[in-house]
């Protein structure tokens, strides 16, 4: 009887430390709580991202629309009398060829909806190295605002209406119901020409916006 039992307590003893072992080696993966924090902090880094940037283009944007009111008043005008507007900060580069690219966001007037928007153009200019612009292009009516935030306004278009304004007259006036302003290092271009220019939305931005 006495070797029965010494057998079952050696028994017992292995089991024992079998499962101490098994409990050791799984100690390199996390428990099931920190697991799901770690998940949780993975899927809210994109929000977290894009909450930063929309942050840093509305902060831009102020600054621009500051900058725009105390180069003109006509400007200051042409805004209360926008049915909405859309600033960007683009950079182009390039000698003979030269490429633009840019972020920023449409607003509109009445109820302060913002759509954050990219745009890139195309063309043939001189010039060298990188200029950094800044765009402001006001919407006098909400077919022409609506038009721009589906990406479906022909900047060529209006560059080419444009063509003929200059003075005061481009600054306080609307071109095919679009006013367009640039300011570059130079300073401010009225009816600036967006030919080969073009916006949509920027879907990653306006997701959680």
């Amino acid at each position: 009887m006495v070797d029965i039992f010494r057998l079952r307590a050696r028994a017992i003893a292995i089991l024992l430390v079998a499962s101490s072992a098994a409990t050791i080696a799984g100690t390199d993966d996390p428990p099931p709580a920190a697991a799901d924090a770690a998940q949780a902090d993975a899927a809210g880094a994109p929000d977290a991202a894009a909450a930063a940037e929309r942050s840093e283009i509305d902060a831009m944007v102020r600054e621009a629309l500051l900058d725009l009111s105390s180069r003109d008043p006509a400007i200051r005008v042409m805004f209360e009398q926008s049915h909405g507007y859309a600033v960007f900060h683009a950079t182009k580069a390039g000698a003979l060829l030269t490429a633009a690219g840019g972020r920023g966001v449409a607003v509109n007037s009445a109820t302060g909806d913002r759509t954050y928007m990219r745009m890139a153009s195309a063309g043939i200019a001189l010039g060298a190295g990188l200029q950094g612009y800044t765009l402001a292009l006001l919407f006098e009516t909400p077919e022409a605002f609506d038009q721009f935030l589906k990406g479906q306004w022909d900047a060529s278009a209006s560059a080419v209406a444009a063509a003929g304004k200059d003075g005061a007259n481009a600054v306080s006036s609307f071109v095919d119901g679009v006013a367009a302003y640039q300011v570059t290092n130079k300073g401010l271009m009225a009816q600036a020409d967006l030919t080969g220019t073009r916006f949509w939305p920027n879907s990653e931005l306006n997701a959680e916006s």
